[in-house]
């Protein structure tokens, strides 16, 4: 069985060396980093009180309000 001669590769970059070059290249694009928390949709406990909310809404006297802004604020740019 013969020997694999090693690479003759350049080492390589750390981890945050390789992020510090990615956000340069980012930035000189005109971009800027920006993070957004939201809620976990997943999340039992955010299922519920979904749930609830919509529940409280149902027949309500705003019903016919919420929904028209909802619908006013829906993403209609094809983002989502």
């Amino acid at each position: 069985m013969s020997a694999r001669p090693k690479p003759t590769s350049v080492p390589r970059q750390s981890s945050a060396a390789r992020t510090r070059a990615y956000r340069e290249r980012l930035r000189a694009q005109g971009l800027k980093p920006l993070t957004i928390w939201t809620y976990d949709i997943n999340d039992p406990a955010f299922q519920k009180r979904l749930e609830e909310d919509c529940r409280r809404l149902r027949g309500s006297d705003d019903e016919e309000e919420v929904m028209k802004w909802l619908d006013e604020m829906r993403d209609t740019d094809g983002w989502v």
